[in-house]
């Protein structure tokens, strides 16, 4: 094979020919990826991951926010942001639920440190102050509980049951409960 200035293949120096993607004495030529084409195919499946997504509550209302106690405790404040984008992605159909990811963080991160200064100036009382520190937090988790029980609470606390139920679901509930009595 001749190149436009009359150098032939044998005599064509290493760098051309591992930028064709061929090696002295192999006869195939591979040509180099196309970049658009990559960036193409990774956009569609990020598209179609994008689509498919199912909502993930546990991950946007109990992991980040401890995450984001965690790091609040660690001064590594600048991880806030990047958590509370990883809370809105993970609980899509709730579009406001990143603010509540972000209140639990601050009230975690604010109870953490009534906690750490309690223990701080007060050594001696570390009983009774696990006691109080544990009781408040333990009573909301009782009146929650109790709430969900009751099915005060609406969005993404109502009991499932153990079934995940979409956003469609929940619309079409709430237009049923719109229809007149026995019309549903």
């Amino acid at each position: 094979m001749m190149y436009p200035d009359g150098r032939t293949r044998a005599a064509g120096d290493i760098t051309e020919m591992a930028a064709h993607g061929t090696t002295r004495g192999s006869g195939v030529v591979l040509r180099p990826p196309l970049v658009a084409h990559l960036i193409r195919h990774a956009g569609m499946a990020f598209v179609h991951e994008w689509i498919r997504h199912e909502d993930n509550a546990w991950v946007g209302v109990v992991a980040v926010p401890l995450t984001m106690t965690a790091t609040g405790l660690l001064d590594q404040w600048w991880s806030w942001p990047v958590l509370l984008i990883e809370a809105a992605v993970a609980t899509r159909s709730e579009r406001w639920s990143w603010v509540l990811s972000l209140e639990l963080s601050y009230v975690g991160t604010a109870w953490a440190f009534v906690g750490a200064n309690a223990l701080g100036t007060w050594p001696a009382l570390v009983v009774p102050i696990g006691v109080v520190w544990t009781a408040f937090p333990a009573t909301l988790a009782v009146a929650v509980a109790h709430h969900r029980h009751q099915g005060v609470l609406g969005g993404f606390l109502r009991p499932t049951s153990g079934l995940r139920r979409s956003p469609r679901d929940d619309a079409a509930e709430d237009a049923r409960d719109l229809l007149p009595a026995g019309t549903a």
